[in-house]
């Protein structure tokens, strides 16, 4: 079967929700799984143990992940080890971020990067994922994020290597071609719209940790309130 540019499938969708579900589908599972092998091409899953266990990085981590993230990380199940295939993509992100060394785009982490260095692609992903929710999804509008993320992947993927770039120029088109599965339809939306609270209740549960007892007991009740109306849990 020949394979439809995005230009074609653009027509080829019928409404403005099934174009984002396209793209917030590219983004979850195109986005973790190659920031996953990005990730493990820098630290190799043989020695992960190892990298967390490093003091240095253990006290960055503290400062930025929440409670699941670190049990993510740091399991206390005996034998039980961190592995990157638990990751999700945000917290993909985060390690990159922090133990990588990279530097926040000029611009800042919310606004769209000019350059196209790995950290701006980084931000330019994460800026996707925040935003890609509320756009409204005309076929230019499709065309043009399916483009704009393709390219981001393709220059993660090239900085492994040239052959992993030529994988996920398949993938891509692969995301493109094939039907969003009937059951995962507004799984996708429901991730993207989780996004939008998760930095909320990570900022709250590291900042709670600062907290004295009182303060701690009277914000969870507010806290446990806004997370029952949330789809934080989905993520």
């Amino acid at each position: 079967m020949m394979s439809l540019s995005s230009e074609q499938k653009a027509l080829c969708l019928k409404d403005s929700a099934e174009k984002r579900q396209y793209l917030a589908r590219l983004l979850i599972d195109g986005g973790t799984r190659l920031l996953r092998e990005k990730f493990d091409s820098i630290y190799k899953p043989e020695n992960l143990e190892l990298t967390f266990s490093d003091p240095v990085i253990t006290r960055k981590l503290k400062k930025i992940l929440n409670h699941r993230e670190w049990n993510c990380l740091y399991p206390q199940s005996p034998g039980k080890c961190a592995s990157s295939s638990n990751f999700d993509l945000w917290l993909i992100l985060k390690l990159l971020r922090t133990i990588s060394g990279l530097t926040s785009p000029v611009t800042g982490l919310c606004a769209m990067p000019h350059g196209f260095s790995f950290d701006e692609d980084l931000a330019r992903i994460e800026s996707y994922c925040s935003s890609m929710y509320d756009q409204e999804m005309t076929d230019a509008n499709f065309i043009y994020f399916w483009k704009a993320i393709s390219e981001s992947f393709l220059r993660i993927a090239g900085g492994i290597s040239p052959k992993k770039r030529s994988e996920w120029e398949v993938c891509i088109d692969e995301f493109l071609q094939d039907p969003l599965p009937s059951q995962e339809v507004n799984q996708y939306m429901k991730q993207l719209r989780a996004w939008k609270v998760r930095e909320m209740f990570d900022a709250f549960e590291i900042q709670a940790e600062s907290w004295t007892k009182s303060e701690y007991k009277y914000a969870m009740k507010w806290y446990s309130l806004i997370r029952r109306f949330s789809f934080y849990n989905l993520l």
